[in-house]
């Protein structure tokens, strides 16, 4: 979560880098741009996330090119998560488990927030992501259980 808000935080305060990621987003055909958020609660780590995860191409194209550094002491750190490495394959692993795992709440949350939300659209909500929670341990299952040892 921490590299995450990094880097959206980063494109929040740098309208020069914000600029070259639109271009460059532009020039691939990526049509969502980075989200940043004043409060990181559930439903706006989600959109961090799956802004980051669709900017990848374009981020890493930039950090190669050179038309964004990332120089500061707070920064500096975050170069190797965009540069073609180990580092940047195991954080696209990871970023795209997170958005994966939190999809199904997020998106019943920012369902709930509208207006003309009925009982029935809770008790819906719940039931998906009740549903999910259950897929997910099954999923699990096999790592935890003693009995059902991977071979």
């Amino acid at each position: 979560l921490g590299i995450i808000s990094a880097i959206s935080n980063f494109f929040g305060q740098s309208n020069l880098g914000t600029a070259q990621l639109a271009f460059e987003r532009t020039r691939q055909g990526i049509t969502t741009g980075m989200k940043s958020a004043s409060e990181t609660r559930f439903g706006t780590t989600y959109i961090q996330a799956l802004a980051v995860k669709l900017c990848m191409p374009a981020l890493v194209a930039c950090v190669a090119a050179g038309t964004i550094t990332f120089a500061t002491k707070a920064t500096k750190r975050l170069t190797p998560y965009l540069t073609s490495g180990a580092a940047c394959y195991g954080f696209l692993a990871q970023l795209d488990c997170m958005v994966k795992l939190f999809e199904a709440g997020a998106n019943g949350i920012t369902a709930l927030e509208g207006q003309n939300t009925t009982c029935a659209d809770v008790f819906y909500v719940w039931v998906t992501i009740r549903e999910f929670v259950r897929a997910t341990q099954i999923a699990f299952q096999p790592l935890r259980s003693p009995q059902r040892q991977i071979p």
